[in-house]
């Protein structure tokens, strides 16, 4: 198993046929339905089934016994950016990178009629190229005909979610794209100081922080930031009815925060511009009834020292052991 969700998990499977490696999710008919007001498969399964885009998740196949719905997906080897984020201290151009690719991502689940809602570090995956993906959209709704949906559930993760969307919970919910751009804001904060800016111990003090959120998103003093960065989340933590994005993503593009000398949003979306983060191989070997895998990923990292960790946990009997080397290099 490699994930765990609200209604199943998801499993590291392989083609008996061409050895290709997928990742699988399964889901319960039972959870789904009894939670019917927050379970979206069949617009998760569409956005996946058919987008085109390079920055989401792809679906391979998707089928179903009495108990379970089941989707096939391609496999993201460099693992999601909570693990990133625990591994190394995240540089500006990084995080940078990272942003103009979440936009992208956002861009295209927007341009298929569909919000995300649940746009986090825990749903942003890594290719075997280190280019980013967006994943999990079971929380996703499909917009109406002016750019909005209707839902009465504060649907999302506590930390991320915009507060028009917690205002929504028992009333008239009515709002747009523009609550993915909040969590944009939230995921850039939280990569650059390792928290989230609204975090509290309680789930009442963190919805209350949210709302009030002009008198409780500070900077610490302790984590580097430009002017620009700050500018930026800012303008994402904002009211709705001025928060950046709200007038398309080109305005978002020509914010001052993704100026500079190493890539463009045009050379991203063509594939000319080079990870700072690669995962490089992935290798199955099976022997008789265990499966040996190796991952091994190899991280050019320009900004930080040179540094070897190695990671191994283990899992029966699926896995015999899944070994995990990174290497830095400046």
């Amino acid at each position: 198993m490699i994930g765990r969700g609200a209604y199943g998990e998801v499993q590291l499977v392989r083609h008996k046929a061409s050895q290709k490696v997928y990742a699988m999710k399964q889901l319960s008919k039972f959870e789904m339905i009894k939670r019917s007001d927050s379970a979206f498969f069949w617009e998760e399964r569409d956005i996946m089934a058919f987008s085109n885009s390079p920055w989401v998740v792809q679906l391979c196949c998707a089928f179903q016994d009495d108990l379970h719905l089941y989707m096939v997906m391609e496999y993201m080897p460099g693992g999601d950016l909570v693990t990133l984020t625990m591994n190394y201290d995240m540089p500006e151009k990084w995080v940078r990178f990272y942003t103009a690719e979440v936009v992208l991502a956002l861009d295209a689940i927007h341009s298929m009629g569909f919000i995300h809602r649940d746009v986090k570090p825990d749903n942003i995956l890594l290719d075997q190229n280190g280019h980013l993906k967006l994943a999990d959209f079971g929380t996703c709704m499909k917009m109406d005909s002016t750019g909005m949906v209707h839902c009465d559930t504060a649907v999302g993760t506590p930390d991320y979610i915009s507060p028009e969307v917690l205002k929504s919970q028992g009333g008239d919910g009515y709002y747009g794209r523009e609550c993915d751009w909040w969590s944009v804001g939230v995921f850039i904060f939280e990569m650059l100081v390792g928290d989230t800016p609204f975090y509290a111990e309680s789930l009442v003090g963190t919805y209350g922080k949210i709302m009030d959120h002009k008198n409780n998103l500070n900077f610490p003093d302790n984590v580097q930031m430009s002017n620009d960065t700050k500018d930026l989340i800012c303008a994402f933590l904002s009211d709705r009815e001025v928060r950046l994005g709200r007038n398309g993503v080109e305005e978002i593009k020509r914010h001052p925060f993704f100026t500079n000398d190493q890539w463009t949003f045009d050379t991203i979306q063509e594939s000319k511009c080079v990870c700072s983060v690669k995962p490089c191989v992935f290798v199955c070997v099976c022997l008789q009834s265990y499966c040996v895998c190796v991952v091994i990923c190899v991280c050019v990292c320009l900004s930080a020292p040179l540094s070897l960790s190695l990671c191994l946990s283990v899992s029966f009997p699926i896995c015999l052991a899944i070994t995990q080397l990174v290497i830095v290099m400046t």
